[in-house]
């Protein structure tokens, strides 16, 4: 039979299988964090909670002290590649040899601030802050009662009078009148006065 007069049969393509695309895993960006402990000696009440934004100095204390450390991480790891950069607004004394622990510093009466920065340390970028508020009331010290003053009483001053020998006056026994006549029997009015101040 002639090959034109076969009857032809029809080649289908094999079929397609989709391919699935690949698993391209999420991209996480790095968690950073600033793990804060008060070493001794710090005189701060709760400072055992480390997680706080305010902290209160305990009054008990003649002064406020903190001694201040600050540890870096990345992913809750410690990270040697990050620093620090702490900055507050009284005299924070900063360390020589490590600038996230910072020397024992006195925080002065009143409401103060810390800020502390995570920074990259190839080229300082800022990676998270944490801000941190201390308080030192003022300390007043208990109103004592008033001390009345002493009764003091002003002296008294007086003096005595005597009339002595020879002295002739009418009722010159009476040494506290103020007005005293001549004794007119006498051929004259002689007096002898005699004066003895006195205090009280």
């Amino acid at each position: 039979m002639p090959l034109g007069d076969a009857e032809q049969t029809e080649v289908l393509p094999d079929p397609v299988v989709p391919i699935d695309p690949p698993i391209v895993p999420p991209i996480v960006a790095p968690t950073y964090s600033v793990v804060l402990e008060w070493q001794l000696a710090t005189y701060l009440l709760a400072k055992e909670d480390t997680t706080l934004s305010e902290y209160t100095c305990d009054s008990s204390k003649p002064e406020c002290k903190i001694n201040l450390k600050i540890t870096p991480q990345k992913d809750g790891v410690n990270d040697t590649q990050l620093t620090c950069f702490i900055t507050a607004d009284f005299d924070l004394i900063p360390s020589v040899s490590d600038v996230c622990n910072p020397n024992s510093s006195i925080v002065p009466a009143g409401d103060h601030h810390i800020t502390i920065q995570i920074l990259q340390k190839s080229d300082n970028t800022l990676l998270t802050t944490r801000e941190i508020i201390l308080k030192n009331p003022l300390s007043v010290p208990p109103l004592e009662p008033p001390i009345d003053p002493p009764d003091v009483t002003p002296p008294t001053y007086t003096f005595v009078l005597e009339w002595q020998i020879p002295t002739y006056l009418l009722g010159k026994e009476d040494t506290t009148l103020s007005e005293y006549i001549c004794d007119t029997t006498k051929d004259e009015c002689e007096i002898n006065l005699k004066i003895t101040p006195q205090r009280d």
